[in-house]
């Protein structure tokens, strides 16, 4: 694929580079109130710029983690590695906060040890071989950087073109800011909040910011009991890497769910017993809408609701999920050991059965709840009893 930008081609008229330059910055500032955020925004810049990858990541700063962001050509299973192996260490966002301003190229950068076994099994993971990278977007606890990736086939990236990289930088900063505000002024407490503050059971609402705008007494209590979690100025982390990096790609893949309006796409996380109570979080997109004007249309409000069972005193039990669904005795027990994250193989060694036997029993669960997935029926089962709660006196 060309790019449809100039790169080292003098011939090109100025004319030409204009047009590509003001559509890619309309779609920019398009997407301050998207639906989909700066994704749409990200895939054109890939397409004029013959990227292979485009990535608006959030980072904690105190942390130095990747909790948030958006994507454009780069698989779910890359964003996790890096996540888990590499957020913390990677040697081109520190290349780019030393050079704050401007971009600064992988392959043009002696900092940046491209044959080191690190970046290079990210190189294998990611399919990416050159990247381009700057600081967008800072505030006293999170970086934003905007990272561009190329593949082997195509041709690393040029001097030249990090001169258009940067003229997008004040752009991108305010488009930033503006999306920031936006989602900061749509998050408005509802009265609905005060009855959720209530509640035993641990409740946290997390924005399109990726920002924490609600947590009920019962989540406040947990953050300050639970050593595995952290809540620092508004983001939510967990201290070991995996489950943080599994946490941050399944909190990404529900705002943006919540985007769409798509309310079916729960997540489910698992905290394995330990030192503290294992408990299992499911992370519920929040479909809602800003109200519509004469002026402007209703547009979807990003969120997602997270939930805490503790496995010792909080998960529903059988009897509920065979009065609601229709389980039998054994189909229950099966989705309480789903609930507490076993796998088929511990489920058949704990109740005595054959594996076979639990799959058919997991097959008659997904059917009884309309589910498609272990997931989707762990999530369903948790929150079913969430009404439960609302109706206490």
């Amino acid at each position: 694929m060309q790019s449809s930008l100039p790169q080292t081609d003098a011939a090109t008229p100025p004319s030409q580079e204009l047009a590509h330059y003001d559509a890619l910055l309309h779609q920019l500032y398009a997407s301050i109130q998207s639906n989909q955020g700066f994704t749409g925004f990200l895939e054109r810049l890939c397409q004029d710029f013959s990227c292979y990858s485009a990535t608006l990541g959030l980072f904690d700063r105190k942390k130095n983690r990747l909790y948030g962001g958006w994507m454009a050509g780069i698989s779910d299973a890359a964003v996790h590695w890096y996540s888990a192996n590499l957020a913390d260490r990677d040697p081109l966002v520190q290349q780019a906060i030393a050079r704050e301003g401007s971009f600064c190229i992988a392959s043009q950068q002696q900092e940046v040890p491209l044959h080191s076994p690190l970046l290079q099994e990210w190189c294998t993971t990611s399919g990416i071989h050159d990247g381009a990278c700057a600081l967008v977007h800072s505030t006293a606890s999170q970086h934003t950087f905007l990272t561009l990736g190329r593949n082997q086939a195509q041709p690393p990236f040029t001097v030249r073109e990090v001169e258009v990289f940067d003229r997008l930088l004040p752009h991108l900063r305010r488009a930033m800011t503006l999306h920031w505000l936006i989602q900061a002024n749509q998050n408005a407490q509802q009265p609905l909040l005060q009855i959720l503050d209530s509640l035993d059971q641990p409740l946290i609402i997390v924005d399109g910011r990726f920002q924490v705008t609600f947590l009920n007494q019962a989540a406040d209590n947990w953050l300050r009991q639970d050593e595995r979690v952290q809540l620092d100025e508004g983001i939510l982390t967990f201290t070991e890497p995996r489950l943080h990096a599994d946490f941050m790609h399944k909190l990404s893949l529900s705002i943006q769910a919540s985007t769409h309006l798509d309310t079916t796409s729960d997540q489910v996380l698992y905290l394995p017993a330990g030192k503290e109570t294992g408990a299992t979080l499911v992370l519920s997109p929040l479909a809602s809408q800003s109200p519509a004007s004469p002026m402007t249309p209703a547009t979807p409000i990003a969120g997602c609701l997270l939930s805490l069972r503790a496995w010792n005193n909080q998960l529903p039990s059988p009897e509920q999920w065979k009065d609601l669904f229709g389980f039998s005795d054994a189909e229950a027990r099966v989705c309480l050991g789903l609930c507490q994250g076993k796998s088929v193989d511990q489920l058949a060694d704990e109740l005595c059965r054959e594996t076979s036997t639990l799959r058919s029993h997991i097959k008659s669960l997904l059917r009884k709840t309309n589910t498609q997935r272990q997931a989707e029926l762990v999530a369903l089962v948790l929150n079913s009893t969430l009404g439960t709660y609302l109706n206490k006196p």
